[in-house]
């Protein structure tokens, strides 16, 4: 098995046989999915498993699912979600200005 979590690939862990989205709970709660781990679950069908893990902290109770989206799809709701990206493009030169002229007494190091 193998920790993917940090890779955004829409699932936490990649096993020999299934991928695998966790998500856990203190107790327990609602099923949120990312619109990449909805997509990935939809593309991957069967080889897609969610791990639902209630009571995570004191006495977890975990419950597998094979192809949440065959499963939920006739339940489960869209919600739009606004995300903002804060995108820097002129990041380099203005690190190299900020160093060059040491504004405010700033640190900043450049190391190649």
């Amino acid at each position: 098995m193998k920790n993917v979590s940090h890779e955004f690939r829409g699932y936490d862990i990649e096993s020999f046989d299934r991928v695998i989205e966790v998500k856990s709970f203190k107790t327990t709660g609602v099923i949120e999915l990312t619109s990449n781990e909805w997509i990935v679950a939809s593309r991957m069908g069967d080889y897609y498993w969610l791990y639902i893990v209630e009571n995570a902290l004191d006495s977890p109770k975990i419950m597998t699912i094979q192809n949440p989206v065959k499963v939920f799809g006739n339940v489960v709701k869209k919600i739009p979600v606004v995300e903002y990206r804060y995108i820097i493009e002129d990041w380099k030169i203005t690190l190299r200005n900020i160093f060059e002229s040491d504004l405010h007494g700033r640190s900043v190091r450049l190391e190649v």
